[in-house]
């Protein structure tokens, strides 16, 4: 009896069918970027339609379309609407949940006494879902701490500044639209949360 060697022959459908499929993904990207027919027919181009969005594209996306404003709010407000819980103590057994700290991080977080200060009187954490928020629309947004220090705005804050939530006089949220950045530091070793270089503390 002769046996049959159809190695070649699968070999070869096998490197077809690899191809087919780059082929079909090719297409299916295509299409999905607005081409058609072969590439004769650029359907994005004849209907005015941008192929790279910049943040102003998902902003007006965001102001305009309840679906997209649905999409960004949606996972802030998941993950603010129960506030975090904060514990005082040198293990979560013996945390506890009276503590001078606690009650500072709770008036800071939830909001000042009604008639304190109008500019932080929605709290922090109000603050901290906005920001969530508007990173959502851009590639990132900033969270500005106005804090009591007596310096200037360009000035970075120095250890031990604040001394209590009173100096905290204005929170402001900035998407990437308002708040372009100036340089960015291109030493991946600077970009360490450990290292501190001179001028650092």
């Amino acid at each position: 009896m002769a046996t049959i060697d159809v190695a070649p022959e699968s070999e070869t459908v096998r490197k077809l069918m690899a191809v087919n499929s780059l082929l079909v993904e090719r297409l299916a990207m295509a299409s999905r970027l607005g081409i058609s027919f072969g590439g004769m027919r650029d359907i994005y181009k004849a209907a005015g339609y941008k192929k790279i969005l910049d943040f102003n594209d998902y902003y007006g996306a965001y102001r305009r379309q309840d679906v997209a404003r649905r999409v960004v709010r949606a996972p802030a407000d998941e993950t603010w609407r129960k506030p975090p819980e904060v514990m005082d103590g040198p293990t979560t057994d013996d945390a506890k949940s009276d503590t001078d700290f606690v009650k500072a991080w709770n008036r800071l977080a939830l909001g000042q006494e009604a008639g304190d200060k109008p500019e932080t009187s929605k709290g922090l954490l109000h603050y901290l879902n906005r920001i969530d928020r508007v990173s959502g629309i851009g590639k990132y947004g900033v969270l500005y701490l106005g804090i009591r220090d007596g310096k200037t705005p360009d000035q970075p804050l120095e250890k031990g500044a604040a001394k209590g939530p009173d100096d905290l006089l204005f929170v402001g949220t900035y998407d990437e639209g308002s708040a372009q950045i100036a340089s960015q530091v291109s030493d991946k070793a600077a970009q360490h949360p450990h290292r501190r270089g001179p001028g650092e503390r």
